[in-house]
């Protein structure tokens, strides 16, 4: 060698390359090398900066990470993605791990729920429900107001989805009276089923009660003894529903009489007010030619009272129950 010409040295870096998964293509500075991660490489050092890339099927590149050579520093644009450490300060031997990812849309019914990942709060559906997700297991929690906190584990691998739907849940309380009455005591009605989207599921609850229930509007068919069926509409929002049932109508027999004659009494208004409510007193009708007035109202304690000018009116308390004759004699004293 002429001693005049410059002596050239060329150096070395030692790069140990994983991912997670196992078996990335491998490029470095635009060159694929025949090997898949893990592996080690012998890259010789330029004053370009070392820009490796990272390819694994099912799952986003993983691009962006480079050293520089004349200090051995990173360039790291997303640390969640890279992983890097020197295994020598004096030689240039690094450890560079790549960890896939998958971007997922996770979206929820209704939209608005919070996004936790992790313990982490990472977003809210239907804004910015979007999230990188790192291959592994993560602990989804969706938390809504007025919906049941879901909560479930994700796989993130090559098959999984880039979107998540998730439907979240209701508590609904549902409480019956009585029509005749509503006083505010729950009758016991008994919830034979629910129906929603042509499905119908038979249940067996027994109100008060509280129901879980998906954000969808359903129809619930309702049954009590001595009550007219019912079926009600639960809308899709709803978390407190408050319903009445009709007693079945009981048969009234009532009969006006002159108290001294024994003769019947036509033409008596006739009117009936439940007891211990704050409903008006109602007309119940006019006693035909015999005195007689025929009528079904809803079982329950009621004051009747009948009334006819040149008469004295008279009440009378009557305890109407189904199932049996229900009948009340006036005998009247004119004035």
């Amino acid at each position: 060698k002429n001693p005049r010409e410059p002596f050239i040295f060329n150096f070395n870096s030692k790069l140990n390359i994983t991912s997670n998964p196992p078996g990335a293509t491998i490029r470095i500075n635009g060159v694929q090398l025949s090997s898949t991660t893990p592996t080690d490489v012998n890259w010789e050092i330029s004053e370009e900066p070392i820009e490796i890339q990272l390819t694994k099927a099912g799952f986003p590149d993983l691009k962006g990470f480079s050293i520089n050579p004349e200090d051995g520093s990173e360039i790291i644009p997303d640390r969640r993605f890279w992983k890097f450490s020197r295994n020598d300060n004096i030689k240039d031997d690094f450890n560079i791990e790549g960890i896939f990812h998958k971007f997922v849309d996770i979206k929820s019914v209704p939209s608005r729920a919070q996004i936790i990942i992790n313990n982490s709060p990472v977003g809210t559906t239907g804004i910015n429900g979007k999230v990188a997700l790192t291959r592994g297991t993560h602990q989804l929690v969706l938390q809504k107001r007025g919906y049941l906190t879901k909560k479930r584990t994700i796989t993130i691998d090559e098959a999984t989805s880039d979107q998540l739907t998730e439907v979240l849940s209701r508590r609904v309380k549902l409480t019956v009276q009585n029509a005749a009455t509503n006083d505010g005591t729950d009758i016991g009605a008994h919830i034979v089923s629910l129906r929603s989207n042509g499905k119908t599921s038979r249940i067996n609850r027994t109100t008060p009660t509280n129901l879980t229930l998906l954000p969808y509007t359903y129809a619930a068919f309702l049954k009590k003894q001595g009550f007219q069926d019912k079926e009600i509409v639960i809308g899709r929002n709803q978390v407190n529903v408050e319903v009445t049932m009709d007693p079945v109508p009981a048969p009234v027999e009532i009969y006006i009489v002159d108290s001294i004659t024994n003769q019947a009494i036509d033409q008596v208004e006739i009117s009936y007010k439940l007891q211990e409510t704050t409903e008006p007193e109602k007309s119940m009708g006019t006693a035909n030619t015999q005195g007689e007035l025929f009528v079904e109202i809803p079982p329950g304690m009621y004051q009747i009272t009948v009334n006819k000018p040149g008469y004295q009116p008279v009440t009378k308390n009557l305890r109407v129950k189904s199932g049996r004759r229900n009948r009340l004699t006036f005998r009247i004293v004119t004035q």
